[in-house]
């Protein structure tokens, strides 16, 4: 008898700070992409008609104190163009971290909006 055929192994997440649940392109519409398709995501958005709506995101969970955000880092067309996906991954990453520092700003000064 035949040994069933093992399933293959899962990607490794790409090299990042935080941990991404997937990757959103924004146009007129959205659709969503596995964090290993950033490639395909940049491909199909140089196809899709610019606008200043239309960019790049990605969705990651992040502690913030007791709290965890969902940050939500977009990144406008112009600003992708040409750069690589360890730049961009390095874009949401600051992103990222901006979005938590104001949370917690928020979470820490009930006054500052």
């Amino acid at each position: 008898m035949k040994r069933p055929a093992r399933p293959p192994k899962p990607k490794p997440h790409p090299p990042t700070k935080h941990k991404y649940d997937c990757v959103v392109l924004r146009y007129w519409e959205q659709k969503l992409f596995g964090v290993h398709q950033l490639r395909e995501a940049v491909e199909l958005l140089s196809t899709a008609p610019d606008t200043k709506s239309t960019g790049l995101s990605a969705v990651a969970c992040v502690k913030a104190g007791t709290y965890t955000v969902m940050a939500q880092p977009v990144i406008p067309y112009k600003d992708i163009v040409g750069k690589t996906p360890k730049q961009l991954w390095a874009m949401l990453d600051e992103r990222v971290d901006k979005q938590v520092a104001e949370a917690m700003e928020k979470l820490t000064d009930p006054d500052a909006s």
